[in-house]
Protein backbone atom coordinates (compact mmCIF):
# COMPACT_ATOMS: atom_id res chain seq x y z
CA UNK A 1 0.00 0.00 0.00
CA UNK A 2 1.47 3.48 -1.16
CA UNK A 3 0.13 6.87 0.58
CA UNK A 4 0.81 9.44 -1.06
CA UNK A 5 2.45 12.62 0.24
CA UNK A 6 3.22 15.90 -1.41
CA UNK A 7 6.94 16.12 -1.81
CA UNK A 8 8.22 18.65 0.96
CA UNK A 9 12.24 19.81 1.33
CA UNK A 10 13.70 20.32 4.72
CA UNK A 11 13.84 23.95 4.70
CA UNK A 12 10.02 24.03 4.00
CA UNK A 13 9.41 22.22 6.98
CA UNK A 14 11.87 24.17 9.36
CA UNK A 15 9.77 27.30 7.97
CA UNK A 16 6.10 25.26 8.99
CA UNK A 17 7.70 24.18 12.48
CA UNK A 18 9.88 27.04 13.13
CA UNK A 19 12.40 24.51 13.95
CA UNK A 20 16.22 24.65 13.52
CA UNK A 21 18.23 22.60 10.53
CA UNK A 22 21.02 20.96 10.57
CA UNK A 23 22.41 20.06 7.46
CA UNK A 24 20.72 20.16 4.05
CA UNK A 25 17.67 22.67 3.81
CA UNK A 26 17.35 21.78 0.33
CA UNK A 27 17.11 18.41 0.18
CA UNK A 28 13.86 16.51 -1.59
CA UNK A 29 12.05 14.26 0.85
CA UNK A 30 9.02 12.29 -0.32
CA UNK A 31 7.30 10.61 2.91
CA UNK A 32 7.27 10.08 6.41
CA UNK A 33 8.68 6.72 7.80
CA UNK A 34 7.02 4.51 9.95
CA UNK A 35 9.97 2.34 10.64
CA UNK A 36 12.88 4.37 11.76
CA UNK A 37 15.32 1.14 11.51
CA UNK A 38 14.16 0.79 8.06
CA UNK A 39 13.82 4.31 6.98
CA UNK A 40 14.90 5.29 2.88
CA UNK A 41 17.13 8.08 1.65
CA UNK A 42 14.10 10.02 0.60
CA UNK A 43 12.14 9.62 4.43
CA UNK A 44 11.40 11.62 7.41
CA UNK A 45 12.54 10.01 10.14
CA UNK A 46 11.14 10.83 13.61
CA UNK A 47 12.98 10.11 16.54
CA UNK A 48 11.53 10.04 20.02
CA UNK A 49 13.73 7.70 21.91
CA UNK A 50 16.96 8.51 22.90
CA UNK A 51 17.84 4.89 22.32
CA UNK A 52 18.02 5.80 18.21
CA UNK A 53 20.74 8.54 18.89
CA UNK A 54 23.60 5.72 18.95
CA UNK A 55 22.48 4.26 15.45
CA UNK A 56 21.84 7.34 13.70
CA UNK A 57 25.31 8.67 14.68
CA UNK A 58 26.82 5.49 13.41
CA UNK A 59 25.02 5.71 10.23
CA UNK A 60 23.01 2.45 10.94
CA UNK A 61 19.93 4.48 10.32
CA UNK A 62 19.50 5.78 6.03
CA UNK A 63 16.82 8.22 6.64
CA UNK A 64 17.12 11.40 4.66
CA UNK A 65 16.61 13.23 7.37
CA UNK A 66 15.30 13.26 11.24
CA UNK A 67 13.07 15.19 13.36
CA UNK A 68 14.16 15.52 16.98
CA UNK A 69 13.42 17.26 19.95
CA UNK A 70 15.74 19.80 20.64
CA UNK A 71 17.01 19.05 23.85
CA UNK A 72 18.35 16.36 22.09
CA UNK A 73 20.89 18.58 19.78
CA UNK A 74 23.78 18.43 22.72
CA UNK A 75 24.07 14.78 22.63
CA UNK A 76 24.34 14.46 19.24
CA UNK A 77 27.01 16.54 18.65
CA UNK A 78 28.45 14.89 21.53
CA UNK A 79 29.68 11.95 18.93
CA UNK A 80 32.93 13.48 17.87
CA UNK A 81 34.89 12.31 14.91
CA UNK A 82 31.39 10.40 13.55
CA UNK A 83 29.50 10.25 10.39
CA UNK A 84 27.02 11.77 12.05
CA UNK A 85 27.65 15.10 10.45
CA UNK A 86 26.85 13.86 7.04
CA UNK A 87 23.35 13.56 8.36
CA UNK A 88 19.96 16.18 7.83
CA UNK A 89 18.19 17.29 11.19
CA UNK A 90 15.41 19.33 12.43
CA UNK A 91 15.39 20.55 15.71
CA UNK A 92 12.05 20.97 17.24
CA UNK A 93 10.49 21.83 20.27
CA UNK A 94 7.68 19.56 20.23
CA UNK A 95 8.16 16.61 18.00
CA UNK A 96 4.05 15.56 18.38
CA UNK A 97 2.94 18.82 17.39
CA UNK A 98 5.67 19.63 14.37
CA UNK A 99 3.92 16.20 12.87
CA UNK A 100 0.24 17.51 13.61
CA UNK A 101 1.79 19.94 11.36
CA UNK A 102 3.65 18.43 8.75
CA UNK A 103 1.03 15.72 8.22
CA UNK A 104 -1.43 18.41 7.98
CA UNK A 105 0.51 20.31 5.09
CA UNK A 106 2.07 17.29 3.29
CA UNK A 107 0.45 14.27 4.41
CA UNK A 108 -1.97 11.76 3.07
CA UNK A 109 -5.34 13.31 2.81
CA UNK A 110 -8.86 10.96 2.79
CA UNK A 111 -10.51 9.92 0.01
CA UNK A 112 -14.11 11.71 0.02
CA UNK A 113 -17.13 10.67 -1.71
CA UNK A 114 -18.24 12.24 -4.79
CA UNK A 115 -20.45 15.22 -3.69
CA UNK A 116 -23.71 13.28 -4.37
CA UNK A 117 -26.66 11.94 -2.25
CA UNK A 118 -26.37 7.90 -3.34
CA UNK A 119 -29.90 6.70 -4.95
CA UNK A 120 -30.51 4.05 -1.83
CA UNK A 121 -30.50 6.90 0.70
CA UNK A 122 -33.66 7.78 2.37
CA UNK A 123 -34.10 11.38 2.76
CA UNK A 124 -37.19 12.51 4.48
CA UNK A 125 -39.15 15.32 2.43
CA UNK A 126 -39.04 17.99 5.34
CA UNK A 127 -35.47 17.17 5.24
CA UNK A 128 -33.53 20.56 5.29
CA UNK A 129 -29.52 19.78 3.24
CA UNK A 130 -27.40 22.51 2.66
CA UNK A 131 -24.75 22.89 -0.29
CA UNK A 132 -22.11 20.45 -1.05
CA UNK A 133 -22.75 17.40 0.89
CA UNK A 134 -21.82 13.79 0.26
CA UNK A 135 -24.50 11.22 1.46
CA UNK A 136 -23.84 7.62 1.65
CA UNK A 137 -25.22 4.25 0.88
CA UNK A 138 -28.32 3.41 2.78
CA UNK A 139 -28.65 6.51 5.07
CA UNK A 140 -31.94 7.46 6.58
CA UNK A 141 -32.26 11.56 7.06
CA UNK A 142 -35.49 11.67 9.28
CA UNK A 143 -38.13 14.43 9.48
CA UNK A 144 -37.05 18.34 10.33
CA UNK A 145 -33.09 17.58 10.16
CA UNK A 146 -31.11 19.80 9.12
CA UNK A 147 -27.34 19.33 8.06
CA UNK A 148 -25.55 21.54 7.42
CA UNK A 149 -22.60 22.99 4.17
CA UNK A 150 -19.76 20.74 3.31
CA UNK A 151 -20.93 17.56 5.51
CA UNK A 152 -20.50 13.76 4.91
CA UNK A 153 -22.67 11.12 6.44
CA UNK A 154 -21.23 7.92 5.44
CA UNK A 155 -22.56 4.71 4.22
CA UNK A 156 -25.73 2.85 6.86
CA UNK A 157 -25.96 6.16 9.28
CA UNK A 158 -28.84 6.73 10.74
CA UNK A 159 -29.92 10.51 11.64
CA UNK A 160 -33.73 10.47 13.63
CA UNK A 161 -36.14 13.39 13.38
CA UNK A 162 -35.09 16.49 14.08
CA UNK A 163 -31.16 16.04 14.24
CA UNK A 164 -28.97 19.24 13.60
CA UNK A 165 -25.61 18.70 12.28
CA UNK A 166 -23.43 21.49 11.63
CA UNK A 167 -20.79 22.62 8.86
CA UNK A 168 -18.19 20.42 7.79
CA UNK A 169 -18.58 17.45 9.79
CA UNK A 170 -17.78 14.07 9.16
CA UNK A 171 -20.36 11.13 10.17
CA UNK A 172 -18.77 8.11 9.85
CA UNK A 173 -20.44 5.04 8.47
CA UNK A 174 -22.91 2.90 10.93
CA UNK A 175 -23.05 5.90 13.34
CA UNK A 176 -26.81 6.31 14.99
CA UNK A 177 -27.67 9.99 16.29
CA UNK A 178 -31.28 9.77 17.92
CA UNK A 179 -34.22 12.45 17.92
CA UNK A 180 -33.16 16.04 18.45
CA UNK A 181 -29.65 15.72 19.12
CA UNK A 182 -27.76 18.64 17.86
CA UNK A 183 -24.32 18.85 16.42
CA UNK A 184 -22.15 21.22 15.91
CA UNK A 185 -19.88 22.91 13.31
CA UNK A 186 -16.37 20.44 12.54
CA UNK A 187 -17.86 17.36 14.29
CA UNK A 188 -16.04 13.89 13.58
CA UNK A 189 -17.90 10.95 14.71
CA UNK A 190 -16.55 7.62 13.91
CA UNK A 191 -17.77 4.53 13.14
CA UNK A 192 -20.16 2.42 15.74
CA UNK A 193 -21.06 5.07 17.83
CA UNK A 194 -24.81 5.85 19.03
CA UNK A 195 -25.56 9.50 20.13
CA UNK A 196 -29.29 10.04 22.31
CA UNK A 197 -29.50 6.53 23.61
CA UNK A 198 -31.91 6.34 26.24
CA UNK A 199 -30.28 6.98 29.80
CA UNK A 200 -29.61 3.67 32.10
CA UNK A 201 -32.37 5.12 34.36
CA UNK A 202 -34.39 2.36 36.17
CA UNK A 203 -36.52 2.56 39.58
CA UNK A 204 -37.88 0.08 41.68
CA UNK A 205 -41.66 0.71 44.00
CA UNK A 206 -39.56 -0.04 47.12
CA UNK A 207 -35.77 0.82 47.65
CA UNK A 208 -33.49 -1.67 45.51
CA UNK A 209 -30.22 -3.56 47.93
CA UNK A 210 -28.14 -0.81 46.90
CA UNK A 211 -30.24 2.15 47.84
CA UNK A 212 -30.41 0.48 51.36
CA UNK A 213 -27.28 -0.35 52.33
CA UNK A 214 -23.66 0.90 51.21
CA UNK A 215 -20.15 -0.50 51.45
CA UNK A 216 -19.75 0.14 55.17
CA UNK A 217 -22.93 -1.82 55.62
CA UNK A 218 -23.56 -4.05 53.00
CA UNK A 219 -22.85 -6.95 54.90
CA UNK A 220 -26.56 -6.34 56.76
CA UNK A 221 -28.23 -7.19 53.32
CA UNK A 222 -27.37 -11.03 54.30
CA UNK A 223 -29.25 -10.48 57.41
CA UNK A 224 -32.58 -9.60 56.51
CA UNK A 225 -35.54 -12.06 56.51
CA UNK A 226 -35.98 -14.49 53.88
CA UNK A 227 -39.14 -13.59 53.47
CA UNK A 228 -37.73 -9.92 52.10
CA UNK A 229 -35.14 -10.85 50.29
CA UNK A 230 -37.74 -12.76 48.02
CA UNK A 231 -39.51 -9.50 47.66
CA UNK A 232 -36.64 -7.51 47.14
CA UNK A 233 -35.81 -10.22 43.76
CA UNK A 234 -39.14 -9.95 42.61
CA UNK A 235 -39.11 -6.61 42.36
CA UNK A 236 -39.50 -5.21 38.63
CA UNK A 237 -36.83 -2.66 37.39
CA UNK A 238 -39.01 0.14 35.96
CA UNK A 239 -38.06 2.60 33.31
CA UNK A 240 -37.61 5.75 33.66
CA UNK A 241 -38.40 7.75 30.44
CA UNK A 242 -35.88 9.84 28.53
CA UNK A 243 -37.12 12.72 27.67
CA UNK A 244 -33.77 15.08 27.19
CA UNK A 245 -31.35 15.38 24.07
CA UNK A 246 -27.89 15.68 23.61
CA UNK A 247 -25.44 18.67 22.29
CA UNK A 248 -22.08 18.32 20.65
CA UNK A 249 -20.21 21.43 20.14
CA UNK A 250 -18.03 22.76 17.38
CA UNK A 251 -14.50 20.73 17.37
CA UNK A 252 -15.47 17.34 19.25
CA UNK A 253 -14.25 14.27 18.00
CA UNK A 254 -16.04 10.90 18.96
CA UNK A 255 -14.12 7.49 18.49
CA UNK A 256 -15.49 4.79 17.05
CA UNK A 257 -18.32 2.47 19.62
CA UNK A 258 -18.45 5.41 22.00
CA UNK A 259 -22.73 6.13 23.35
CA UNK A 260 -23.25 9.70 24.63
CA UNK A 261 -27.01 9.16 26.42
CA UNK A 262 -29.23 11.75 26.50
CA UNK A 263 -30.81 13.60 29.18
CA UNK A 264 -33.53 12.14 31.12
CA UNK A 265 -35.30 15.80 31.31
CA UNK A 266 -32.48 17.95 29.80
CA UNK A 267 -29.03 17.75 27.61
CA UNK A 268 -26.13 15.81 27.86
CA UNK A 269 -23.22 17.95 27.06
CA UNK A 270 -20.10 17.53 25.29
CA UNK A 271 -18.34 21.03 25.65
CA UNK A 272 -15.70 22.81 22.88
CA UNK A 273 -12.88 20.99 21.53
CA UNK A 274 -13.17 17.94 23.40
CA UNK A 275 -11.64 14.38 22.35
CA UNK A 276 -13.55 11.14 23.17
CA UNK A 277 -11.67 7.69 22.49
CA UNK A 278 -13.47 4.41 21.35
CA UNK A 279 -15.53 2.50 23.70
CA UNK A 280 -17.19 5.21 25.82
CA UNK A 281 -19.84 5.52 28.04
CA UNK A 282 -20.88 8.71 28.50
CA UNK A 283 -24.28 8.29 30.67
CA UNK A 284 -27.49 10.66 31.11
CA UNK A 285 -27.33 14.47 32.33
CA UNK A 286 -23.51 14.35 31.83
CA UNK A 287 -21.89 17.77 31.38
CA UNK A 288 -18.65 18.35 29.50
CA UNK A 289 -17.06 21.64 29.10
CA UNK A 290 -14.62 22.84 26.95
CA UNK A 291 -11.50 20.81 25.96
CA UNK A 292 -12.18 17.73 27.96
CA UNK A 293 -9.75 14.96 26.72
CA UNK A 294 -11.33 10.61 27.60
CA UNK A 295 -9.38 7.86 27.15
CA UNK A 296 -10.42 4.56 25.81
CA UNK A 297 -12.43 2.66 28.44
CA UNK A 298 -13.72 5.06 30.01
CA UNK A 299 -17.01 5.19 31.94
CA UNK A 300 -19.35 7.98 33.59
CA UNK A 301 -22.42 7.25 35.23
CA UNK A 302 -25.07 9.83 35.51
CA UNK A 303 -24.99 13.54 36.07
CA UNK A 304 -21.04 13.51 36.09
CA UNK A 305 -19.79 17.12 35.68
CA UNK A 306 -16.08 17.93 34.10
CA UNK A 307 -14.80 21.35 34.25
CA UNK A 308 -12.87 23.03 31.40
CA UNK A 309 -9.43 20.34 29.99
CA UNK A 310 -10.11 17.66 32.59
CA UNK A 311 -8.29 14.42 31.47
CA UNK A 312 -9.89 10.81 31.93
CA UNK A 313 -7.06 8.28 31.23
CA UNK A 314 -8.08 4.92 30.08
CA UNK A 315 -10.27 2.87 32.05
CA UNK A 316 -10.95 4.76 34.75
CA UNK A 317 -14.34 6.02 35.66
CA UNK A 318 -16.59 8.52 37.89
CA UNK A 319 -20.33 7.98 39.26
CA UNK A 320 -22.59 11.45 40.25
CA UNK A 321 -19.52 14.09 40.80
CA UNK A 322 -18.00 17.61 40.58
CA UNK A 323 -14.14 17.80 38.45
CA UNK A 324 -12.46 20.39 38.67
CA UNK A 325 -10.40 21.81 36.56
CA UNK A 326 -7.77 20.56 34.55
CA UNK A 327 -7.92 17.48 36.83
CA UNK A 328 -6.34 14.40 35.61
CA UNK A 329 -7.79 11.10 36.37
CA UNK A 330 -5.27 8.19 36.09
CA UNK A 331 -6.02 4.38 34.26
CA UNK A 332 -8.20 2.54 35.90
CA UNK A 333 -9.01 4.82 38.89
CA UNK A 334 -12.57 5.51 40.15
CA UNK A 335 -13.59 8.73 41.35
CA UNK A 336 -16.84 8.49 43.68
CA UNK A 337 -16.24 11.88 45.67
CA UNK A 338 -16.30 16.01 44.37
CA UNK A 339 -12.45 16.99 42.96
CA UNK A 340 -12.50 19.94 43.88
CA UNK A 341 -8.73 21.34 43.48
CA UNK A 342 -7.76 22.38 39.89
CA UNK A 343 -5.09 20.91 38.01
CA UNK A 344 -4.80 18.04 40.90
CA UNK A 345 -4.09 14.61 39.34
CA UNK A 346 -5.83 11.66 41.09
CA UNK A 347 -5.38 8.05 40.94
CA UNK A 348 -6.31 4.69 42.27
CA UNK A 349 -9.68 3.20 43.46
CA UNK A 350 -11.29 5.19 45.07
CA UNK A 351 -9.36 7.98 43.41
CA UNK A 352 -7.19 10.13 45.88
CA UNK A 353 -4.38 12.55 44.83
CA UNK A 354 -1.28 11.15 43.63
CA UNK A 355 0.61 12.34 46.54
CA UNK A 356 -1.50 11.29 48.90
CA UNK A 357 -1.93 8.28 47.06
CA UNK A 358 1.62 7.14 47.41
CA UNK A 359 2.11 8.22 50.76
CA UNK A 360 -0.37 5.65 51.49
CA UNK A 361 1.14 2.83 49.51
CA UNK A 362 4.75 3.24 51.22
CA UNK A 363 3.07 3.08 54.61
CA UNK A 364 0.98 0.08 53.83
CA UNK A 365 4.35 -1.42 51.99
CA UNK A 366 6.97 -0.46 55.11
CA UNK A 367 3.55 -2.63 57.36
CA UNK A 368 3.97 -5.38 55.54
CA UNK A 369 7.81 -5.68 55.55
CA UNK A 370 7.52 -5.50 59.55
CA UNK A 371 4.99 -8.48 59.39
CA UNK A 372 7.13 -10.38 57.21
CA UNK A 373 10.08 -9.70 59.29
CA UNK A 374 8.36 -11.35 62.80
Amino acid sequence: MTLEYKPFSLGELKDLTKGEVLGDSEIKLEKISFDPINAKEKELCFILSNKLLEPISKSEIKAGAFVLETKYKSKLEAYKKTSCQEHNFLFVRNPKLALKLILDQYGPTRQKTKEEIHKTASIEKSAQLGKQLRIGANVYIGENTKIGDQSEICANSYLGHNVQIGKNCLIKANVVIEEHSIIGDNVIIHSGSVIGADGFSFVTEKPAVFERFNLLNAHRAKELPEEEKEELLEQEHLKVKSVGFVIIEDNVEIGANTCIDKGTLGPTKIGKGSKIDNLVQIGHNCILEENCLIAGCVGLSGSVKLKKGVVFAAGAGAKSVEIAPGVVIGAVSNVREDANEAFDFLIGTPARSAKEFIRRERVLERLLRKKQDK
